[in-house]
């Protein structure tokens, strides 16, 4: 396999972007409908040069039901407008539920990085009577919010 070096012997990488190539005009492309259900019959769309053309034609998206912490249902409906939407990160953008999820992770995490590198918050909760008093500043500060 060939390198693209730049200047100086640097190894130049291709964008995410560059790996998906467009599709010369003389080339056929299959492509499946990328909902839940598939199509009753094959459909032949001619004309559709790119993969940001199927993704126009075909328009995939999908209807979701999660559940919050309660257990009620969360319905959302997620659209694919491109290869990326269907990663984490994709997903994750188009859905209110999902980004609060990776919102409340965010701060647990962050609260659990402080538990371990923070001595004096250790030493606060490893004492009962220091425990209570931040417990009780803790839950005022809730009440203010």
């Amino acid at each position: 396999m060939l390198k693209s070096l730049g200047i100086g012997g640097t190894e130049i990488r291709p964008d995410a972007q560059e790996s998906i190539t467009e599709i010369s005009p003389n080339r056929t492309l299959f492509t499946e409908r990328l909902t839940q259900f598939p199509p009753l019959r094959p459909e032949i769309v001619t004309g559709l040069t790119g993969i940001a053309a199927v993704f126009s034609h075909y328009q995939p998206s999908v209807k979701i039901t999660f559940k919050d912490a309660r257990g009620a249902p969360v319905k959302e409906e997620l659209r694919f407008r491109e290869v990326a939407d269907f990663g984490p990160s994709g997903i994750t953008m188009q859905s209110l539920f999902l980004q609060d999820m990776a919102t409340t992770r965010a701060l647990y995490l962050q609260a659990l990085k402080h538990l371990h590198t923070n001595k004096l918050l250790r030493a606060a909760l490893e004492d009962v009577e220091a425990r209570a008093a931040l417990l009780a500043v803790v839950e005022k500060l809730a009440e203010e919010l």
